[in-house]
């Protein structure tokens, strides 16, 4: 996969952790199953990331090993997060989509569970 096909489906998981759901039970239970495939899909596509980002860094080194061998350390982490802040932007976007992935999928089920335990309490009063 490419990374213009992984920016992608970056947006379309993006797009939707950012939709607002509302407090039907059939609706939250069909938007958390979602969640949970984008939830594996994002971790997925991050470990593919960061692979990429790391191939991306040897490349960075073959190709300019003999001056990064004679920078000073700092200079060297530099030049080498310059030449792939592209990358780094799709590593740390997906890490964000995943872990809010993961807080929305908590709120959910404590939305589920609230509405649960409403229906308990209405049916005990009346």
């Amino acid at each position: 996969m490419n990374l213009e096909a992984i920016i992608e489906e970056c947006g379309v998981m993006q797009d939707f952790i950012e939709t607002e759901c509302g407090d039907d039970p059939d609706a939250l239970m069909g938007r958390l199953a979602t969640l949970n495939v984008y939830l594996a899909r994002s971790g997925k596509l991050l470990s593919d990331v960061k692979k990429y980002k790391d191939e991306m860094t040897l490349q960075i080194f073959t190709e300019n090993g003999e001056w990064l061998g004679q920078a000073p350390a700092t200079t060297a982490k530099q030049f080498i997060q310059a030449k792939s802040a592209d990358i780094n932007y799709l590593v740390n976007w997906l890490d964000r989509i995943n872990r809010s992935i993961v807080h929305i999928g908590d709120n959910m089920r404590t939305q589920l569970s609230f509405i649960k335990e409403e229906l308990k309490l209405s049916r005990h009063a009346t």
